[in-house]
């Protein structure tokens, strides 16, 4: 456990390869956009969240976008979250969070760019209220 940080669900998605991998999502509403944080398990012995988050972000979208969640995929916040090896003397060890910015072409997402979050040591950001992850469908 990491910071008292733990994903809401974990998630078992398959890849266009048929690789299958293990995640976490949360959901957070803040101040009337939508920011998903995909959380990279310790535990995740097949493909990384990295190598298939576009994939991963347009199931999470399409999902949100049928529910009425969410209006348009692009005004979606994107965060990628890895866990660390917690430790009380360095519970940041090894833990990262980095903001996803990908291209939309209208069906999929696409081209993903990493750049670390700022705030509380550039690693955690401000999220916000969270959506329970029964409140929306996820077919990944």
């Amino acid at each position: 456990m990491n910071h008292g940080v733990r994903p809401k669900l974990k998630h078992t998605y398959r890849s266009r390869t048929g690789a299958i991998g293990l995640c976490g999502v949360d959901i957070y509403e803040c101040f009337d956009s939508l920011t998903v944080v995909l959380t990279e398990l310790n535990g995740n012995r097949g493909i990384a969240v990295t190598d298939c988050f576009p994939e991963l972000a347009t199931d999470i979208a399409s999902g949100l976008v049928e529910v009425g969640i969410v209006a348009d995929p692009r005004s979606i916040l994107w965060i990628e979250r890895t866990e660390g090896a917690y430790s009380p003397k360095a519970p940041w060890n090894g833990e990262t969070w980095d903001e996803v910015t990908m291209q939309w072409d209208g069906r999929r997402f696409r081209a993903p760019v990493w750049k670390p979050c700022a705030g509380d040591r550039f690693k955690r950001p401000a999220l916000g209220k969270s959506i329970r992850p029964h409140e929306i469908s996820i077919r990944l």
